[in-house]
């Protein structure tokens, strides 16, 4: 929380870490974000300590989930007992494909897609510019689904299943006076996403 010593975050940091015997990196994030502004994958817990000295602000703290990220809107109409699934997006994190001859710095500056974020992708891996990824090696550029770190939203009408639209209605209904929303999903991939699950809510 805002106001919160840093000693005192840190504390609640290690508890919620031990607690659910989390590895880093932990995510942490603004409690309210906006398009990713003020995530970070905090390696260890001094790349946490920096970050919650700098945030004036109430953090959240996550676990990092790997896996296919979705998005699912969902509504139900006062009194219905059921609600439904109305759209479902699939996020594609930008990444590139090596050559064994290029540097990640060229493979970045070359992509067609990776290229209109170039000065943030080329800040993010400052440390690892000159590396030459191997023939057809794929290196994440973000590990965040958001338009503004390039991710590519795509329509997922057809991952609506009644095992997927059953899932999401327990989870909604789980929260009293809740009809209307959207998730942000991660899974193994879409046929786990479509089986029901599991899958984990980022948000």
């Amino acid at each position: 929380e805002a106001g919160t010593s840093l000693q005192e975050r840190m504390e609640r940091l290690s508890t919620f870490v031990h607690r659910h015997r989390l590895d880093w990196p932990i995510v942490l994030k603004p409690d309210i974000g906006e398009r990713g502004l003020g995530v970070r994958f905090a390696a260890d817990a001094e790349a946490a300590r920096e970050y919650l000295e700098r945030a004036g602000y109430d953090v959240i703290a996550q676990a990092q989930v790997g896996g296919a990220e979705f998005g699912v809107f969902y509504y139900r109409l006062p009194g219905e007992e059921q609600g439904r699934i109305f759209a479902v997006t699939e996020k594609h994190l930008p990444e590139v494909t090596g050559d064994g001859v290029l540097t990640l710095e060229q493979l970045i500056l070359t992509d067609d897609r990776s290229v209109s974020s170039a000065r943030f992708f080329l800040r993010q891996h400052a440390d690892r510019l000159d590396w030459v990824p191997f023939l057809g090696q794929k290196v994440a550029l973000t590990l965040l689904g958001t338009h503004s770190r390039g991710a590519l939203f795509t329509d997922g009408a057809r991952l609506v299943t009644p095992a997927l639209e059953a899932a999401i209605d327990r989870v909604s209904q789980g929260h009293r006076g809740f009809y209307f929303g959207r998730y942000d999903l991660r899974a193994a991939g879409a046929e786990m996403l479509m089986a029901g699950g599991p899958f984990t809510v980022l948000e």
